[in-house]
């Protein structure tokens, strides 16, 4: 059964309907991927899963895999490309994504692609009726991005998998509606956790992944810039808590007296509507 946590007792919220239908299939270091419609447009935020997962989690929101106009990546890590092999050589679905990243990419996968489109770190491209505009996150890739993808009447951000938030990070997000924005781990679960020592010093460092702390306090600073809506998203299975990410956010928003924010976590493994 999938659950969506929301706040009931710190925050107070206010619900958008919003024209952008956004949809997180999946959300987590298993696999990642966040389905967009916009009138007759319809993209994808990466393709994490196997296409197999993708598919059926599209068709449990009223899509389907051979109508995606595109699909624009922020990174090749396999949580965020996996099922793009085979979607492109069975769909040939056009996919965006950075130079740096594509030439990781094609290390792994194959030589070439015909369907992919490279562009610079910063690029801006209109997709339908959407306009997409990329920035860069720290993280350890080649050229990791993040995304801000506007309508007509609405803009909403997307930044995962990053160390810490740049002021280039913020000062793109601070601009959207609704944010989905990283919740990755719990600092006291990493550190009495499992992992070995390199790999917990890789997530915490400024390349890594972004603590529910340091989430929480982007979230703050974006909800006294204007932002209204947040998604915890890419909470770690192994070191995280939907209840823990939500908790921190909570409470950072609730100091700085913020009565009218939505904010909800992302399901790892099954759809999660956003608006």
């Amino acid at each position: 059964m999938c659950f969506t946590y929301v706040p009931t007792v710190r925050l107070r919220l206010r619900l958008f309907k919003m024209a952008m239908q956004v949809t997180t299939l999946f959300s987590g270091s298993k696999g990642n991927c966040v389905y967009i419609r916009n009138g007759n447009t319809k993209i994808l935020i990466d393709a994490g899963r196997s296409l197999s997962a993708l598919s059926k989690a599209l068709l449990l929101v009223g899509g389907r895999i051979e109508d995606i106009d595109a699909v624009i990546v922020t990174h090749e890590h396999s949580d965020h490309v996996s099922a793009l092999p085979v979607m492109m050589k069975k769909y040939n679905t056009e996919v965006h994504m950075t130079e740096k990243t594509y030439e990781a990419f094609i290390q792994y996968y194959h030589p070439s692609y015909d369907t992919v489109v490279p562009h610079g770190t910063e690029y801006s491209i209109n997709i339908g009726s959407l306009n997409i505009t990329s920035f860069s996150t720290p993280h350890d890739s080649a050229d990791s991005v993040g995304y801000v993808i506007k309508s007509d009447t609405e803009a909403l951000g997307y930044a995962t998998d990053m160390g810490f938030p740049t002021k280039q990070v913020f000062d793109r997000l601070c601009s959207c509606n609704r944010v989905i924005v990283e919740s990755n781990y719990d600092e006291k679960m990493l550190r009495e956790g499992p992992y070995p020592i390199y790999l917990k010093e890789r997530i915490e460092s400024n390349r890594g992944h972004l603590s529910n702390e340091g989430c929480a306090l982007l979230v703050s600073r974006l909800a006294k810039a204007g932002v209204r809506g947040f998604v915890l998203a890419h909470l770690s299975e192994t070191n995280n808590l939907p209840e823990l990410a939500l908790r921190a956010s909570c409470h950072a928003l609730s100091e700085i007296g913020a009565t009218d924010v939505s904010i909800i976590v992302a399901d790892r493994y099954c759809p999660t509507d956003i608006c």
